[in-house]
């Protein structure tokens, strides 16, 4: 059982206070709203609150980098008052891309980043482009150059190409060449690939290249436990970012649910993924406030239990059936 494993029982023990304070803490900030807007990079929050400052973080794979449960996907998002909002709150892994609104939510975020200064080294920021065969070296050290300077910032701890649906894809001497180049320089610390096609990880895990697979996983498509999650372990095990918890908003809806029985809420699906071990991080669409106080609820119960579990996978049965 998924949610009965020694790293499960590990993480909700040693998380469970923080979890609680964590979420008492930026609950009450987003409550008001005006709170998230407004804060410096102290991390103080009106009314004499703070940030958390002893959250647990997970390890994201082999990398050296500590990321909160949940990311912040930036998606369709350019307000930089609610990337703030999640910073504040102790989120501290963000994943954009310059594609993403044609550049404009990367320089949301980099106008938040912008103010960090020293702080800068807490956050762990995923961007990334489509790189396709035929792609020059230097065009793809514009992409990150480019990200760079929208973002305000320096570096970005992975840089994942987008969109990935063969091994073929991501085997170019271009890309290999124009990161090293950029790791060189300090541009760019991790290489990362994202895909919707789970039997691209295990070939390219046998390369040692990748540093972060960014893979679809949810209650309805769980493929990647057999044909994906297996195969990303050991000691040199890269990261594991989850992305489409909610099947782009279909396990929320009640009409497409199984005769009697409720629609699952987005913190059902976060608490889903989250409860199998080998992911690290999941990511979460936040378009308001009040979503980031539904998110954070994440935190605070756990993962999942056997029949939690089984409720979950009987929705994606009946989902992905339909």
């Amino acid at each position: 059982m998924v949610s009965g494993s020694p790293k499960n029982e590990a993480r909700a023990a040693g998380s469970a206070l923080n979890r609680r304070h964590f979420l008492q803490l930026s609950t009450g900030a987003a409550i008001s709203g005006l709170a998230f807007g407004g804060c410096g990079t102290s991390g103080e929050q009106p009314g004499g609150a703070t940030a958390p400052s002893e959250m647990q973080y997970r390890p994201l794979g082999n990398t050296g980098l500590q990321v909160s449960e949940i990311a912040f996907g930036a998606h369709g998002v350019d307000q930089p008052s609610l990337m703030q909002a999640a910073l504040d709150a102790g989120v501290n892994t963000f994943c954009t891309s310059g594609s993403y609104l044609d550049g404009r939510e990367e320089e949301a975020l980099g106008k938040v980043i912008g103010k960090l200064g020293g702080r800068r080294g807490d956050l762990v920021l995923l961007t990334g482009e489509g790189i396709r065969r035929g792609i020059s070296r230097r065009r793809i050290l514009e992409y990150f150059d480019d990200s760079l300077r929208r973002l305000q910032t320096d570096y970005v701890d992975v840089f994942y190409a987008s969109m990935v649906s063969s091994p073929d894809d991501l085997r170019i001497d271009q890309l290999f060449e124009a990161f090293e180049e950029a790791k060189q320089a300090g541009k760019v610390r991790h290489l990362a690939l994202s895909s919707h096609h789970r039997r691209v990880f295990p070939e390219l895990m046998k390369d040692g290249l990748i540093d972060v697979f960014h893979i679809r996983y949810n209650a309805a498509h769980r493929g990647a436990e057999k044909d994906a999650f297996p195969y990303i372990q050991g000691e040199n095990k890269p990261g594991v970012v989850s992305f489409t918890a909610t099947r782009w908003g279909q396990l929320l809806k009640a009409r497409k649910m199984p005769p009697g029985e409720m629609p699952a809420t987005a913190i059902d699906c976060y608490r889903f993924v989250l409860s199998h071990p080998t992911v690290d991080v999941c990511m979460v669409g936040t378009k308001n406030v009040e979503q980031m106080r539904e998110n954070l609820k994440t935190l605070e119960l756990g993962p999942m239990n056997e029949e939690e579990l089984t409720r979950m996978r009987k929705i994606g049965d009946y989902l992905y059936k339909k």
